[in-house]
């Protein structure tokens, strides 16, 4: 047989419940303020934890996209910095092939033709080297040296809308037009200087040269265009989405803190009550104890 007052009474368990209550809600508030984030599991608000891991999936991939456009964006330029050193080269070869029209001495004739051989050279290192990432750019498609190189960007969070650049291969025997290509300039080629065919030399040139820039502007475009409105597109859904998030996630400061400080009230309270309760039985069971002696 329990001796009175050794028992918890109904009022007294209530006010235990009401502090273990209390003390979780504080508890709750302190992390969120901590935090500054509302949602941390599935039983804060089921439907919204859902709603934050789409906008926050949506928000990887759209990272992920923009670094993709600033890849794109690198290709471009190295591949447009590549292409103008080509240009470069090709107005010298023109120049020397020009100026070996006339009447020269042997020696100025030869003198020509290794500048022509070595900017030659240059050309298709350039094509070999001209790279991004470990990337090769201009070096052809495969294991062809004379086929165009297509890469292919994922410039959004939709993996299905890809954006396509080709860049040209660029090296002697890819650059030309029907007279030949840029390798029948070299020494003891078809259209060398010594082959008394600087028409042909000339018609070579320029067929190389109108690719080239043909391969420039579709490159230029390409940034401007494709990679530009992307970035924009990207850069304006990951802000909306970033917003979506926070209003979603991000605490009410002023809010919470008024939660937090009413749980706390709450716990005194309920602190102050229990010791109450606790010296009323004592003060009760004393009482009993001296009426009985």
């Amino acid at each position: 047989m329990k001796s009175i007052g050794s028992g918890i009474g109904g009022i007294d368990l209530a006010v235990q419940k009401n502090l273990v209550r209390a003390i979780d809600r504080s508890n709750d508030s302190k992390i969120r303020l901590a935090t500054m984030h509302r949602i941390r599991q599935g039983g804060d608000n089921p439907a919204a934890l859902a709603a934050l891991e789409s906008l926050r999936s949506e928000l990887a991939a759209t990272s992920a996209a923009q670094d993709n456009a600033a890849r794109a964006a690198g290709v471009a330029r190295t591949a447009d910095s590549g292409l103008a050193q080509v240009g470069d080269l090709l107005n010298t070869i023109r120049d020397r092939v020009v100026a070996s029209a006339g009447d020269l001495s042997d020696a100025e004739r030869s003198a020509n033709q290794i500048e022509i051989d070595a900017a030659l050279d240059a050309i298709n290192r350039i094509g070999r080297t001209t790279s991004l990432g470990g990337q090769s750019l201009l070096s052809g498609s495969g294991e062809s040296t004379t086929s165009p190189r297509e890469l292919t960007f994922a410039l959004s969070a939709d993996v299905g809308e890809l954006a396509t650049i080709e860049l040209p291969a660029v090296n002697t025997t890819a650059l030309g037009g029907p007279e030949g290509t840029l390798s029948d300039l070299a020494q003891g080629g078809s259209a060398s200087l010594d082959s008394s065919n600087p028409q042909d030399a000339i018609n070579i040139l320029d067929a190389a040269k109108a690719r080239l820039l043909n391969a420039r502007a579709e490159v230029g475009a390409f940034e401007r265009f494709t990679i530009g409105s992307a970035r924009q597109a990207l850069e304006a859904s990951e802000v909306e989405l970033s917003r979506s998030i926070q209003m979603i996630d991000d605490v009410d400061v002023a809010a919470e803190s008024s939660k937090f400080l009413r749980s706390e009230l709450l716990t005194k309270f309920s602190i102050a009550n229990l010791s109450a309760a606790s010296s009323r039985r004592q003060t009760i069971a004393g009482l009993i104890e001296d009426a009985s002696s």
